[in-house]
């Protein structure tokens, strides 16, 4: 049986994590598979019995570091933890010896990259980038700043097997540096049950929103902005379904707008589609997104969205605001009047509703995971 190696940062929480989880679980029917975590963060994902784990070791690194606040020392130490990643990731895949790797995320990507690839150039090896470049201006990801991730993706992708975009608009990016990515959107897994349960009779109207707290990427400060603005002339409450590094931030945000008695924050919930009858609108004030899962997920649920103008793949989803609301980037008075409207218009709700069950449609989980399956299967009989 052909071996095949997955490679990723963590098993927490998140669209990348589901979606690696996905694709092992299919895998592991026809090959044998192992996934490679960078960190020990507690698995929140269900792999099948058959899928095995390995973890690289970990370097401890100062709080000062962690902290950010020299950029410089910051960045200096970040090609550190790189190139040790680099050095340990080598070591055990010169042990596994597997067939195929596949990597996911840019930095785990180049990492992999120097690891595999630089080191056994015959080594067939899968990219998979699942984020807008954008992402890399203006913040140190990973310790790391957009000149080391815009330098090395131009130079190093091109030595992998292949390049796989989640989406058309990252593709699009990729192109812009100079690469040929092959595109593979995600698909919608069927939601279980328990995300379908009815409305307790206690249950109010709401609007909804689900996402990683951080807001420069996810734009939770607008959308607490936004409904400040209507609060007192809709029904709803806001719940934000979410945990992360910005969660203080927006409490207080909604304790400064004196909105703390109509905004719910729940924290991170495995099963956010609760409610739904209740639900007006699902509300996405996303800056960045390769393909979002959870937008994807609403949508299959026939719940109105209303989504910020994200970048680069926004159209893929609401196809210039056919199939959802679409808002400006940071237009927070835009972002107001279209919950409103969705408030007030029942027409407008079921129209949306209708157009979302539409459009996820378009992303079938089958036919996804097909795709990733003759990609391996063609790469392992060349």
């Amino acid at each position: 049986m052909k071996s095949v190696t997955l490679i990723t940062h963590n098993l927490s929480l998140g669209g990348v994590q589901k979606n690696v989880t996905l694709l092992a679980n299919q895998l592991a029917a026809n090959f044998s598979i192992r996934v490679v975590l960078f960190e020990s963060k507690p698995i929140e994902q269900s792999l099948a019995k058959n899928v095995a784990i390995s973890f690289l070791p970990e370097k401890k690194l100062a709080a000062a570091i962690l902290s950010k606040v020299n950029p410089n020392d910051t960045v200096t130490v970040g090609k550190q933890l790189f190139d040790f990643r680099v050095k340990c990731l080598g070591q055990l895949t010169d042990r596994l010896g597997s067939d195929l790797y596949i990597s996911f995320e840019d930095y785990n990507n180049l990492i992999s990259l120097h690891a595999i690839k630089l080191h056994s150039p015959n080594q067939r090896l899968i990219i998979s980038s699942r984020v807008s470049l954008e992402i890399y201006r203006g913040a140190l990801i990973h310790l790391l700043d957009k000149q080391f991730y815009l330098t090395r993706i131009a130079k190093d992708y091109p030595k992998a097997d292949a390049v796989v975009a989640v989406s058309l608009g990252v593709a699009r990016e990729l192109c812009g540096l100079g690469l040929t990515p092959t595109t593979i959107q995600n698909g919608i897994p069927p939601l279980m049950p328990v995300e379908r349960e009815p409305a307790p009779a206690a249950a109010r109207p709401h609007f909804l929103s689900v996402g990683r707290m951080n807001n420069r990427h996810k734009g939770q400060s607008d959308l607490l902005r936004a409904y400040a603005r209507i609060a007192e002339e809709v029904d709803e409450r806001l719940i934000i379904v979410g945990d992360g590094p910005d969660r203080d931030l927006i409490t207080n945000l909604a304790q400064q707008l004196e909105m703390a008695k109509r905004v719910t924050i729940t924290g991170y919930d495995p099963h956010p589609w609760k409610d739904l009858s209740q639900t007006t609108a699902f509300v996405f004030p996303s800056f960045f997104e390769g393909l979002p899962n959870t937008l994807l997920e609403a949508m299959a649920l026939g719940l109105p969205t209303i989504s910020y103008d994200f970048t680069p793949s926004c159209d893929e989803i609401l196809a210039g605001g056919e199939f959802g609301v679409k808002v400006a980037r940071g237009d927070i008075s835009g972002l107001a009047q279209a919950m409103k409207a969705m408030s007030h218009d029942v027409a407008m709700r079921q129209r949306y509703r209708r157009k979302s069950l539409e459009s996820a449609k378009r992303f079938d989980l089958a036919a996804t995971l097909a795709k990733w399956e003759l990609l391996v299967q063609g790469l392992l009989e060349h």
